[in-house]
């Protein structure tokens, strides 16, 4: 029965494949690799997925194969199978492993300042957009996206001339940065890291070329230095206006602010619920007072800390956690 499981993932048949693992005793003989199933691509600061022979991946995961060890590597990432799947541009793909309900996971966690958020970046019409497909697949599918970067400026040092490192953005100042209202909106309940230049990018002017004083590992120079930092000529034609940069910040604070709160109720239960209770001699609490209670347990999320107690210019006259 061994040898015909390998013949149902090898013609693609997911649930041939199925049917014979549940009568399977021994594994298939086939071995793979991970770059025979994904290749990871980068193109003009952008990451791509590209599945291949998907009939015979799905089968193989219908069948039971615990691929997840399987990874596809490119000069700037390590992507295992399973979030090349998520992260790829293949939506029918993904129904697909849903409609057979597999389970894909679990998530491998990641370095710090990796180019992950790259995998949602797409150019479309000389615009660069974040893809809210993608991002609501890869929240619904549970990824941890909070370290994930972007490349979105490069750094010359003023002395000598080098350009040691990139300019890093996560996906919650990329989505501020272009005014996606919509993906703000799915950054904040992920409570998606903020960063040095989330504040600027929500609340100020955002220029094109700005300078910055950074220790140069090249010049040998010894303290700081300035650096020109220009953000990447792919990038400036697709930034947001201040009142549209301003108007997705809000939308990822409102939504971050009430999953906090929704993290702080659950956590404190039934318990809390007693305690409002005796503290109101057994009469109801009013809803106001309830919800102030719950903000003020709630943990900050990563926006209002950048936000430095500016939150209010974002939302005027409306409750938070702060």
């Amino acid at each position: 029965m061994a040898y015909l499981l390998d013949v149902a993932i090898l013609i693609g048949d997911a649930e041939l494949a199925r049917c014979c693992a549940q009568h399977c005793t021994r594994w298939p003989l086939r071995r793979w690799r991970g770059e025979e199933l994904v290749r990871i691509m980068e193109d003009n600061l952008q990451l791509r997925a590209e599945i291949r022979e998907k009939d015979v991946l799905l089968a193989a995961l219908a069948g039971g194969l615990e691929l997840e060890h399987l990874n596809s590597f490119s000069w700037a990432s390590e992507v295992s199978l399973a979030e090349a799947i998520v992260r790829s541009a293949d939506a029918e793909l993904w129904h697909r492993v849903q409609g057979l309900q597999l389970q894909l996971g679990p998530w491998p966690a990641h370095e710090d300042y990796n180019y992950m958020a790259e995998f949602f970046v797409e150019c479309s019409g000389g615009q660069v957009r974040l893809s809210w497909e993608r991002l609501h697949r890869a929240k619904k599918a549970g990824l941890a996206l909070s370290s994930s970067r972007a490349r979105a400026a490069s750094c010359r040092c003023q002395r000598c001339g080098s350009s040691p490192w990139w300019f890093l953005f996560s996906l919650l100042d990329v989505a501020i940065l272009f005014g996606q209202s919509d993906c703000a909106r799915l950054c904040g309940p992920m409570d998606i890291e903020a960063t040095e230049d989330t504040l600027k990018a929500s609340l100020e002017a955002t220029p094109l070329v700005w300078e910055d004083e950074r220790v140069c590992e090249f010049c040998g120079f010894c303290g700081w230095t300035s650096f020109q930092i220009r953000i990447t000529d792919l990038w400036a034609e697709s930034i947001a206006s201040l009142p549209e940069r301003q108007a997705a910040a809000a939308e990822a604070l409102r939504t971050a602010l009430q999953a906090s709160v929704r993290r702080a109720a659950s956590s404190a239960g039934f318990g809390l619920f007693q305690a409002m209770r005796s503290w109101a001699r057994g009469e109801s609490v009013p809803t106001a007072v309830v919800e102030l209670v719950l903000a003020f347990a709630a943990n900050p999320p990563s926006l209002l800390q950048a936000l430095q107690g500016r939150e209010g210019e974002l939302l005027p006259g409306q409750l938070t956690n702060s």
